[in-house]
């Protein structure tokens, strides 16, 4: 029982940081693109995380 534990504990470790890896690579790859094509940026955007990024981005727009 002791063994299965270990391993389940290090899965779930792995997958959380592995999770939080991809996310920080997505993440990092929409700020490095709205950088660069600020205005010509129209891809569709899925994720709530990307979205409150473009919502939160207008304000210094109008600035």
């Amino acid at each position: 029982m002791q063994s299965n534990d270990d391993h389940w504990n290090s899965y779930s470790k792995h997958h959380r940081q592995f999770t939080l890896f991809r996310l920080g690579r997505t993440l990092q790859e929409f700020a490095s693109k709205d950088e660069h094509h600020q205005h010509s940026f129209k891809m569709p955007i899925t994720t709530t995380e990307l979205s409150n990024n473009n919502t939160s981005r207008e304000t210094p727009d109008q600035l």
